[in-house]
């Protein structure tokens, strides 16, 4: 190849390295994919965080609903966490993301389940950029034990008490409702275990050889101007000065 030929070749090429038209296209082209996968990391990170909340609800869901397990000598840990597994994947009825509960602790002196999971959920723009899925993790923990409770109770003991309505053991007031209900909530705050009544399928009683809780206080607010403690119980020694007086009334 002569000298001629040459020059006119590197001329050429310099040429072409100079020249810029087009180079926007080329740019854009290569940029593309790039932007467009941080453009939509907002819509991935978006629908992790809603994922990330339903999760947070099945898993407090699970902790509040299996609490009372850890208390069953015949449950096993174990078994408290696959339970629990199962009502986050349930709750959470979408395929698409996996999840899991690969933690739990439970402590029977203060009564707490205290569960860790994990959600992970395939990407739908990120993975443009080899991001085919993002995790996130979750905790809950529920404790219930009953020690030093006080509770007080609203009852509504005005004239609407009177209707009239169908219950488990037949047609009653309102009144006897409200009056078994709050028999039977007392019951369960002042005794461990209770059981349904036999005679009354509206109420609950103490079980048979059940232990008293000890710390627990309850007190009664009503809904009208005093409460009914019966002439009985004028000079009872549980009530004070200002109960003694609302019971004259």
């Amino acid at each position: 190849m002569d000298g001629g030929v040459m020059t006119q070749l590197f001329a050429l090429i310099g040429r072409f390295g100079r020249n810029e038209d087009g180079v926007f296209a080329v740019v854009f082209g290569l940029m593309a994919i790039v932007l467009v996968a941080l453009g939509g990391a907002a819509v991935d990170y978006v629908s992790l965080e809603q994922s990330r909340s339903r999760a947070q609800l099945a898993l407090d869901a699970a902790a509040l609903a299996l609490q009372p397990e850890i208390f069953d000598d015949t449950v096993t840990e174990e078994e408290v966490r696959l339970r629990a597994e199962d009502l986050v994947r349930d709750r959470i009825g979408d395929a698409r993301i996996a999840s899991g509960v690969d933690g739990i602790t439970i402590t029977l002196e203060d009564g707490s389940l205290y569960l860790t999971g994990f959600i992970e959920m395939p990407t739908s723009f990120v993975s443009l950029v080899g991001v085919n899925s993002l995790r996130a993790r979750v905790q809950s923990e529920a404790t219930r034990k009953k020690l030093a409770l006080e509770v007080a109770f609203v009852l509504d003991n005005s004239g609407s008490m009177s209707y009239t309505g169908a219950g488990a053991s037949g047609t009653r007031q309102r009144m006897q409702f409200l009056k078994d209900a709050a028999k039977c909530a007392v019951n369960i705050l002042f005794y461990k275990d209770v059981v349904d009544d036999p005679g009354n399928r509206d109420t609950c009683i103490p079980a048979a050889g059940t232990s008293l809780l000890e710390d627990v206080k309850v007190g009664v607010v009503p809904f009208t101007m005093f409460v009914n403690v019966g002439a009985g119980n004028r000079n009872a020694a549980w009530l004070d000065r200002v109960e003694r007086t609302l019971a004259r009334l």
